[in-house]
């Protein structure tokens, strides 16, 4: 079975990240990618299937890291 996937984008002044997110638990696990030349968002699945096991317990969030942003997208993480 596959695990439904969110997809969007957040912005800010000068900065905009896109980010995919998947699981229904109370706890937040963000994951942030590494540097690279391509973006994280075609990976969705394969992420998803890799944390099947904890999306009871905990919402993840990966947010792509092709961007150099502020540290203000940082703290718009809180209302996610």
């Amino acid at each position: 079975m596959q695990i439904p996937i969110q997809t969007g984008r957040i912005k800010t002044t000068g900065c905009t990240m896109e980010y995919f997110r998947f699981g229904h638990g109370r706890e937040t696990l963000v994951i942030l990618s590494g540097l690279s030349v391509q973006s994280v968002m075609n990976a969705a699945d394969a992420a998803a299937d890799a944390y099947r096991l904890l999306t009871d317990d905990l919402r993840s969030m990966c947010l792509t890291a092709g961007k150099i942003c502020p540290p203000r997208c940082f703290q718009i993480l809180n209302n996610y």
